[in-house]
């Protein structure tokens, strides 16, 4: 089996994921609350991951997130990937895939053309990692504030192989602009999110990535193209629309 043709894939795998990680969905309603007693706990009993023990920031940060495109049912997009490794094999494969996101944050990425020795990574979900699930996932703390941005900086509540997440939220546009992963064996995925208002709803275009992981390096650049909307009774807009390029067509 190529090496280079694994990494390949989990590159494409490590894109697709945070691509899908960052894309703003319906999220379920999170309110802040004060910190109350602490029961006390057998050994065996395991903490508390309640989504609630979240700053109010951020608390408002992700409810912006979920209002900004709530009346989406459903949609679909094309995605292409172009990647290149900075380590032996040097390999530069460019894939395209497709995506599908369905109420309430349920994302698939298929990729159509995966080197065949990478085909058990051909099909990545970002379910796990969607903005709803965050508190859930993981403990929330606010960081950095500049203008609009707000910085989220995510610890996994059940211990996994990422040591920190941080993700950086615009507030204006309701959309993630940036996110960081820090991961146990030293690897790191840095991605950068490029969105546009697309028939009033915040998707992505662009993305691109810096990957740094042991024993190989790599650089990709992903666009989202072909969105295929599915609105509900929210909005008056309830009816298909299909975007090319950020136009919508009726």
């Amino acid at each position: 089996m190529s090496r280079g043709w694994l990494h390949a894939g989990l590159l494409a795998t490590s894109l697709a994921v945070t691509a899908i990680t960052i894309m703003p969905a319906e999220a379920t309603a999170v309110t802040p609350t004060a910190p109350g007693p602490v029961p006390s706990a057998s050994p065996s009993s395991a903490p508390s991951a309640s989504p609630m023990a979240i700053p109010p920031e951020a608390a408002k940060a992700l409810a912006l997130l979920a209002q900004r495109n709530a009346p989406l049912q459903s949609y679909t997009f094309d995605l292409r990937v172009k990647l290149a490794m900075h380590t032996f094999p040097w390999l530069q494969p460019y894939l395209i895939g497709s995506g599908t996101y369905q109420k309430p944050g349920h994302y698939t990425i298929t990729f159509r053309q995966v080197p065949a020795l990478a085909k058990n990574y051909q099909k990545v979900t970002g379910e796990m990692l969607d903005p709803s699930n965050w508190p859930e996932k993981y403990e929330i703390a606010v960081g950095k504030r500049t203008g609009s941005d707000v910085e989220l900086i995510l610890h996994e509540r059940v211990k996994g192989e990422i040591t920190e997440a941080r993700a950086v939220i615009d507030t204006a546009t309701g959309s993630v602009k940036r996110m960081h992963f820090l991961y146990e064996h030293g690897g790191t995925i840095d991605l950068v999110q490029h969105s546009a208002s697309i028939d009033g709803f915040v998707l992505p275009v662009e993305q691109d990535a810096e990957i740094a992981m042991p024993g190989f390096k790599a650089t990709g650049h992903a666009t989202f193209d072909n969105y295929h909307l599915q609105v509900g009774h929210a909005t008056a807009a309830t009816d298909e629309h299909l975007v090319r390029a950020g136009v919508s067509s009726p």
